[in-house]
């Protein structure tokens, strides 16, 4: 890498960057549907896509892709993981087999474009930099959704006055203050304790307004993703920064949780909805499971190409609408949407690569790196639990696969560091122990 420090111009463009990724542009493109979904809604959808948010996104992705060209070497392709890697190749050779290969294409290379996002942020931006940037994205996200709403409540609020605001749906708002939630709570706790509260002041900002536009959007998934993404990270802190009891405990209890969630899950679904005032199918969800499930069983390995499955009337989750007239334009569930897209090729690929960072993570933390190591744990179980009932595992335009691939890349250079580190230090030692050996002789 040319420079480590990435200049002032690389972090506004990464707050430019992240705001255009959340969606926060299509109130002022008129991209805001009106009133419930209908038919005519998602069987018109044009499969070209819009040309004023491809015109715009693509500026964007050539500028951060001139930045990643220009401040990275070659090899820093390989940071992403062989898992990744062939994830992002696989997406793509899933144009050969798509029923809409055109489209395929397109949203293919939007994947690329968050991918390389991903990969500038996580070689130039460490933990600090990273969760500053989601704070000033946040902070305008929170001001710019307040003064829409206020100017255009029509468009601000939706059709049962849950707040939006610029966005295009409540939870693609509540998604994001979720994620800028997050990196709020982790910056305030590392500020506490290091005794430096006087830098808090805009995390604290951020916090505030982004809890209340999750309130005013009653978005009820971003909620329980904050609840268990803070007891994650809660818990690798007590891993990291404990001894005794709390540190010997902290295992045994995050595997009972894990073992509470597979053997009870049904009930427990059942019982969040009903807290968050849900329907126990959760809004219908339980519906398009049973669908997506059944179409995943004819095509089981590649999926029926990536990005398309929902494209319009000639798309095969057309069916869907036809059948239930419940007018949906995902899978509401991240892996079962990979599936769709990629096929279970692909679940296996990006399962494969969660599994090599948790243990990578593992190690950068007992190794040191306990402050990257803790906000991608919160990271982590946030977009984990995001994508039990949402579709943000692997799209592009999107910011938790963007901020998925930071968490890779870094979690990797992370590793590549503190093993240098140890191999200078044994070399030390090396070199000290042949000089005595030299005076002695």
């Amino acid at each position: 890498m040319r420079d480590r420090v990435p200049p002032r111009l690389m972090q506004w463009m990464a707050v430019v960057s992240v705001l255009l990724l959340a969606g926060l542009q299509a109130g002022f493109l008129g991209d805001q549907p009106i009133g419930l979904p209908s038919d005519e809604d998602v069987t018109s959808i044009a499969q070209e896509g819009d040309p004023r948010k491809q015109l715009l996104l693509l500026g964007m992705y050539v500028a951060n892709l001139t930045l990643l060209v220009w401040y990275t070497r070659p090899g820093a392709l390989l940071l992403l993981g062989t898992p990744l890697i062939i994830l992002l190749g696989w997406s793509f050779a899933s144009v050969t087999w798509s029923v809409l290969p055109g489209p395929t294409l397109r949203r293919a290379v939007a994947l690329l474009g968050a991918v390389s996002f991903g990969l500038l942020t996580g070689l130039h931006f460490n933990e600090d930099q990273i969760t500053r940037t989601l704070i000033r994205a946040a902070v305008i996200t929170v001001i710019t959704t307040l003064l829409f709403t206020a100017a255009f409540p029509g468009l601000g609020l939706d059709v049962h006055s849950q707040l939006r605001g610029p966005f295009a749906h409540k939870n693609l708002l509540g998604g994001f203050v979720a994620i800028a939630a997050i990196a709020a709570i982790h910056r305030i706790s590392m500020a506490w304790r290091m005794r430096r509260f006087r830098i808090m002041s805009l995390d604290v900002c951020a916090l505030v307004g982004s809890f209340s536009c999750l309130l005013l959007s009653r978005s009820g998934t971003p909620i329980l993703s904050i609840g268990v993404a803070v007891l994650v990270s809660s818990l690798v802190k007590q891993l990291l920064w404990s001894d005794g009891l709390a540190r010997s405990l902290a295992p045994g209890f995050l595997t009972g949780v894990i073992a509470f969630a597979l053997i009870f899950g049904g009930h427990a679904s059942a019982l969040i909805a009903e807290a968050l005032g849900r329907d126990v199918t959760l809004s219908g969800r339980t519906n398009i499971w049973e669908f997506v499930l059944e179409m995943i069983r004819q095509e089981p390995l590649a999926g029926y190409g990536y990005g398309i499955f929902w494209l319009g009337e000639s798309a095969p989750g057309a069916l869907f609408w036809y059948w239930t007239k419940q007018f949906d334009l995902h899978a509401h569930n991240g892996f079962l949407q990979l599936a769709l897209d990629a096929g279970l090729i692909g679940v296996a690929l990006f399962v494969a690569s969660i599994l090599v960072l948790f243990v990578r993570l593992i190690s950068i933390g007992l190794a040191g790196a306990g402050t990257t190591a803790s906000w991608a744990t919160m990271f982590l179980g946030l977009f984990l639990i995001t994508n039990m009932a949402e579709t943000r595992l692997w799209q592009g335009n999107e910011p938790l696969t963007a901020f998925y691939v930071w968490t890779v890349v870094r979690v990797n250079l992370e590793l590549q560091r503190l093993r240098s580190s140890c191999q200078i230090k044994s070399q030390g030692y090396i070199d000290l122990a042949e000089s005595q050996v030299q005076a002695k002789l």
